[in-house]
């Protein structure tokens, strides 16, 4: 086998929430600041937009010439992956990461040419608009209505070296789309009737705060430091639980949080020799079990209500076993009945 000895590049992706937020610009300022420090910088592709702020930030920057493409009798223009191979700068600028290729192009999505400038040992800075994240699709949809057709896989911005938020507040997009600095003056009132509405631009700020947080919490604490959030769900044997646990399992998914199943069997009527409502009892029961793991101690009522006490089936445990009912009454005359319950912990389901 022969072996490549060429390290990877790294690679630095600008997000933001929409476009508009200066991702570009900042991307083209920390180019300029390498390039100041004696880097060899190239521009590999540019989209301003007819921006002039982008524009200007892009002087003093040597750029790649584009390669024309002709589909259907229109000429297209892509980047030349070819040419910045045979350039073979030290740091290469790639604008809007997610942009899908023309037809006869050597590989369908401009990330997958950033991933062959990598592994050619060259150092990449791009940018990406939040909402283009595949695993984000939907929820970005239900919350814009608008389908995102370009979408990168999310393994991409995990696999950068560096992630950088470019964030500005929802009314100073606002202000820069009225003042003709994101859409040509004829294209504003459109945007701000459909994507760029305040409440799609509060929601999609908070996708990229989350996403960073999440990316911060990762590479900070480790799984089992209290201050990570946790995923509990109560299931009974009915027809809602498969639809609640899968619903329990994407909310853990997206926070990278652990998830714990707490499992109740509801009695039959000839065992149910309590008169108190046995979900209000398995309620208690389940916040008894939970509280070591929340970081926060039982309530009095919840020690004293129910007569349960806890399986000992560790969080990490693969197994569960019925929890007993206290032999000693707690007080409450509903207990000195005997209690027909059983509930099972299920922990360390694996998403």
């Amino acid at each position: 086998m022969i072996r490549s000895t060429l390290r990877r590049g790294r690679h630095k992706v600008f997000i933001g929430m929409a476009p508009g937020v200066g991702k570009t610009c900042r991307m083209l300022q920390e180019g300029k600041e390498a390039l100041r420090e004696g880097t060899d910088v190239v521009i590999g592709l540019l989209e301003t937009h007819g921006r002039q702020d982008t524009a200007r930030e892009a002087e003093g920057l040597e750029r790649v010439p584009r390669r024309r493409l002709l589909h259907r009798g229109v000429e297209l223009e892509e980047m030349d992956v070819a040419a910045i191979l045979a350039r073979h700068p030290r740091l290469v600028l790639v604008d809007e990461l997610a942009h899908t290729n023309a037809p006869g192009s050597e590989r369908d999505k401009r990330w997958q040419d950033v991933e062959m400038l990598l592994l050619s040992g060259m150092d990449v800075y791009s940018t990406l608009n939040i909402q283009h994240l595949e695993s984000l699709n939907d929820l970005v949809a239900e919350l814009t209505g608008v389908v995102v057709r370009e979408r990168i896989p999310n393994r991409v911005l995990e696999l950068a070296d560096e992630v950088v938020l470019v964030d500005v507040t929802p009314e100073t997009l606002e202000e820069r789309l009225r003042e003709g600095k994101v859409y040509a003056p004829e294209k504003v009132a459109q945007a701000m009737a459909h994507f760029f509405q305040r409440r799609h631009l509060v929601a999609l700020r908070e996708l990229s705060l989350r996403e960073m947080a999440d990316r911060v919490e990762n590479d900070v604490l480790s799984s089992d430091t209290p201050l990570r959030e946790r995923v509990m769900v109560c299931l009974a044997n009915n027809r809602t639980s498969q639809r609640l646990l899968r619903r329990a399992a994407r909310l853990a998914a997206a926070m990278d949080a652990p998830l714990l199943a707490l499992r109740c069997r509801i009695p039959t009527a000839s065992s149910a020799g309590s008169r108190a409502s046995p979900w209000k009892r398995a309620v208690s029961s389940a916040r008894t079990w939970a509280a070591p793991f929340c970081g926060r101690r039982a309530s009095r009522s919840c020690r004293q209500s129910p007569g349960w006490r806890g399986s000992g089936v560790s969080p990490r445990s693969s197994s569960a076993r019925p929890c007993a009912p206290v032999s000693r009454p707690c007080g409450a005359a509903r207990c000195r009945n005997g209690c027909s319950w059983r509930c099972a912990v299920a922990a360390s389901i694996s998403i």
